[in-house]
């Protein structure tokens, strides 16, 4: 768990990477696996349902 819990936290460093380079608001595509292994598309950099997703994974 701790293994899948660091690549969504990678993936949210790099999508708030990728926003702050454009300087501007865009569509980005955050793809995230949850604990049962199913896909979770984020658009916009929503980094609060990132975290969220990062906090159920912890429970």
């Amino acid at each position: 768990m701790f293994v899948l819990r660091t690549q969504i936290v990678i993936l949210l460093e790099a999508c708030i990477g990728v926003e702050h380079s454009l300087n501007r608001r865009r569509t980005h595509f955050l793809r995230v696996l949850d604990a049962t292994n199913t896909s979770v598309w984020q658009s916009d950099c929503d980094t609060k349902a990132v975290r969220q997703q990062i906090f159920a994974i912890e429970e």
